[in-house]
């Protein structure tokens, strides 16, 4: 099997140095160790990485590795422009395919908001590690930026794109299933290990005075660590800790061990003193090093973990393989790595979480019970387990998409954009819409973009997602293709603008669109004839011949679809003479691409129709002869023209003939009756 790793997670500046970034490597090493027989390619960005040097270095040394380092016009981060970005993704999509991997796994998919990270989810077979959802469940909190936001959720439709999750604990696991609507067997939990220098330790009493001295931890401490954030609930955990009798708090301190702004301190230490708690009761230590944490885990009277939410909170599993007492939230992923009930507490309520505190600090026993069991709850994690159940859903993914037989893997379709009216709305276009898109799924993963989302035909919404048309400005990147159906008729005026915003293969039922625009605005429809076709054109509208109407006239002889062509990114026609009309109007240049698809015809069942049954039905004599006209009943298709020809032949006097319109009339049908009273 050959494996592409995304490596930016060790690259970046957000992750490089942080939790994701050690977790990256570690997760890559152990399927390096556990999978020599295999070959990777591990995926370096050059326009990002500080030390990309070392990186190549650290791992050239294995034997089935292959490095690639690629670098493409610096898109800017997410803030940058589309197209500069889009040519960015397009670049590291063409070194994937040129690496013929079998799959690739993307370390860390949340990249690229501010740097020049460039990830996603393309056409080989992908699999992501999961961390989390946080923004998405806690949107008010996190995503309250428009920018943050377009970010994270191109990221998201991205992630709904993978083959396959690899979440990192069964809480994320459940979270993509729920919120992302992934089905079971494309998630599978690999969970995650801390590092090795997190474990039991003899700490003489000179080593204890020398890790907690300058911190100011004077007495036996209730300790956290994991960052001050809204989410890690560290007011309450002040709070409840105010709560505890004054006995517990007198001889006992609250060690709060993490990197915290002057800011964050003094709200913190100010919620303290609200509290009532004295000043010397809760300790923010800042940062502190390695192995001062290390030592604050094997010292301390009990760890307290109050996060509302977690996609795997490593600072518990750090305490656990330290052998501290560990008491945490019932929230989240924190319950499955504590492993046990009678150590869980509702984090949401300070009662409960004082009545934990109190607990663990006063009753020796269920502490020392809990010191007991950690060991071996924290054996159940190692990064050897984890990259093993990596390696086995990589290896089971790769056979299914792998067609017995051949060398070719299924791929994920593509997702398509596909906008057009749509049934039940009166329009020639929605109909073919409707029996092309069957045959169209088979090709691609399908949304529909609907001006009335809510009106669309129960036969299409049980089938396909409906959007409306503001999904598609706010989400047009998460789409790989975007298919515009242009008819003549006001059910696609909105699509002008959609289009030069999101730009899209455009399909011209009609050449000439300009009943559309006339329909609009009849000074916009000069305007576009001038911008179009010259003076000439624009002329052509405020004159005609006695009798006839300038404008109408202007319609069917000057295109206006030049908003259309002008932006689309390609252009398909249902016959030569369409493009003939094109080369005509048009530099012949413009048209050289224009793919001709000729219009489809569905077969219909006829096998229960009968003939005379149906005309008695309609009324119809079985002698009588129909000639019908079906469509829409418009000045181009000459229906007056017809009539006078009708008068004019045998037909006139025969009284077995009918002649039939077949379509929506409007304002020509009472033309059409009057000319038949005066035959």
């Amino acid at each position: 099997m050959r494996i592409l790793v995304d490596l930016q997670a060790l690259q970046s500046r957000s992750s490089g140095q942080r939790g994701i970034g050690r977790y990256a490597r570690s997760l890559v090493e152990g399927l390096l160790r556990l999978a020599p027989e295999d070959d990777f390619v591990l995926l370096l960005n050059g326009m990002i990485g500080e030390d990309n040097e070392g990186l190549q270095r650290d791992f050239a040394a294995w034997p089935n590795v292959t490095l690639r380092l690629w670098t493409a016009a610096r898109p800017g981060s997410f803030l940058a422009t589309a197209a500069r970005r889009r040519a960015a993704e397009a670049t590291r999509e063409a070194v994937i395919a040129d690496c013929a991997a079998d799959i690739v796994l993307v370390t860390s998919l949340f990249e690229g908001l501010s740097e020049d990270c460039v990830t996603g989810v393309g056409h080989t077979p992908t699999a992501v590690v999961l961390y989390d959802l946080i923004p998405l469940l806690f949107s008010s909190l996190y995503l309250t930026d428009p920018n943050v936001t377009g970010w994270y959720q191109s990221k998201i439709e991205a992630l709904t794109k993978a083959d396959l999750l690899l979440a990192i604990s069964d809480c994320s696991a459940r979270d993509a299933a729920l919120h992302l609507g992934r089905p079971a067997d494309r998630i599978v939990t690999i969970g995650a290990d801390v590092d090795a220098r997190f474990a039991p330790l003899a700490i003489s009493e000179e080593e204890r005075e020398r890790h907690t001295a300058g911190l100011g931890l004077t007495r036996p401490f209730l300790m956290y660590t994991g960052g001050i954030d809204h989410r890690k609930n560290i007011p309450a955990l002040i709070s409840a800790f105010a709560t505890l009798s004054p006995s517990l708090i007198e001889t006992h301190q609250l060690a709060i061990v993490c990197r915290a702004t002057a800011d964050e301190k003094e709200q913190l230490l100010a919620h303290a003193r609200a509290a009532g708690l004295p000043d010397t009761a809760v300790i923010l230590t800042g940062y502190v090093p390695d192995d001062t944490l290390v030592a604050l885990y094997n010292l301390c009277a009990a760890f307290i973990f109050p996060s509302w939410y977690e996609g795997f909170g490593l600072p518990v599993l750090e305490a656990l393989r330290c052998g501290a007492a560990v008491v945490g939230a019932n929230t989240s992923s924190v319950p499955e790595i504590i492993g046990r009930d009678d150590a869980l507490f509702d984090p949401h309520s300070i009662d409960d979480m004082a009545r934990m505190m109190a607990k663990v600090l006063t009753d020796e026993t269920f502490r020392q019970s809990l010191r007991d069991s950690a060991p071996a709850q924290a054996a159940r994690y190692s990064w050897d387990a984890t990259a093993a159940r990596a390696l086995d859903a990589l290896r089971a993914r790769v056979r299914e998409t792998t067609q017995v037989g051949s060398t070719q893997t299924a791929r994920p379709k593509p997702r398509l954009a596909f906008v057009a009216p749509l049934p039940p709305e009166r329009s020639g276009v929605s109909f073919y819409s409707a029996d092309l898109l069957p045959a169209l799924a088979d090709h691609y993963d399908i949304e529909l973009i609907a001006r009335e989302p809510d009106c669309v035909a129960p036969t299409l919404a049980e089938r396909f997602r409906i959007r409306d048309v503001s999904f598609l400005r706010k989400h047009a990147e998460a789409f790989d293709r975007v298919l515009y159906q242009f008819g003549n008729s006001q059910f696609h005026a909105h699509m002008f603008d959609l289009l030069e915003e999101v730009p899209g293969v455009v399909v011209l039922h009609d050449f000439f669109l300009s009943g559309i625009e006339r329909a609009t605005c009849l000074t916009r429809f000069s305007r576009l004839l001038a911008e179009n076709h010259g003076y000439a054109a624009l002329l052509a509208c405020h004159t005609a011949a006695e009798g006839r109407d300038p404008v109408t006239e202007a319609i069917y002889a000057w295109p206006t679809n030049a908003r259309a062509v002008r932006e689309a990114e390609g252009v398909i026609v249902h016959s030569e003479h369409a493009r003939r009309l094109a080369r005509h109007f048009y530099n012949p240049a413009t048209v050289a691409d224009w793919v001709v698809v000729p219009h489809l015809a569905i077969p219909r069942d006829r096998a229960n129709v009968g003939r005379a049954e149906t005309r008695a039905r309609l009324g119809i004599g079985q002698d009588e002869v129909l000639i019908c006209s079906f469509g829409y009943v418009a000045p181009t298709k000459l229906p007056l023209r017809l009539i006078e020809g009708l008068c004019a032949s045998a037909c006139s006097t025969d009284s077995r003939v009918r002649f039939v319109f077949v379509g929506d009339a409007e304002s020509l049908g009472a033309a059409i009756m009057d000319r038949v009273a005066h035959s």
